[in-house]
């Protein structure tokens, strides 16, 4: 963790927003309704040192585990589509290489492009689907 966000958490800033995120979930998990280990959860870090009150959960420490397990696992599944496709577009610009190469290597430049978006809509799905996923486990 970096120093400046070490020094965040040990902010008036910072107790006050988990202050506030425990308050709201009555001191419990919002996944298991558990009242041990409680830890803050960022929902997103958008906003990161200026948090509004929904980028904040609170989950015990097994469900926040469980929650970042499932989130890496998305991710790794996501990242392996994206090379797969990367290695499709690749042989079809090789192939490309005789007459219509251009039209080719720009089409293929095109795919490069959505499969990105595509990877990003998947990460932002994998953190709103994150807690749901833990939710299912139990």
């Amino acid at each position: 963790m970096d120093e400046k966000r070490e020094a965040y958490l040990r902010s008036p800033e910072w107790k006050a927003r988990s202050d506030a995120a425990l308050e709201y979930w009555e001191h419990r998990c919002a996944l298991c309704n558990s009242k041990g280990e409680l830890e803050i959860h960022h929902r997103t870090y958008e906003r990161l040192y200026h948090e509004e009150p929904g980028d904040l959960t609170v989950l015990c420490r097994a469900c926040h585990s469980r929650h970042h397990k499932a989130l890496a696992k998305r991710a790794a599944k996501a990242r392996a589509q994206v090379r797969s496709e990367n290695a499709k577009a690749k042989r079809k610009r090789s192939k490309a290489n005789g007459a219509g190469a251009r039209k080719a290597k720009e089409d293929a430049k095109r795919e490069r492009a959505a499969l990105y978006a595509s990877e990003r809509e998947r990460r932002d799905e994998a953190a709103a689907d994150g807690l749901a996923a833990v939710q299912a486990k139990r």
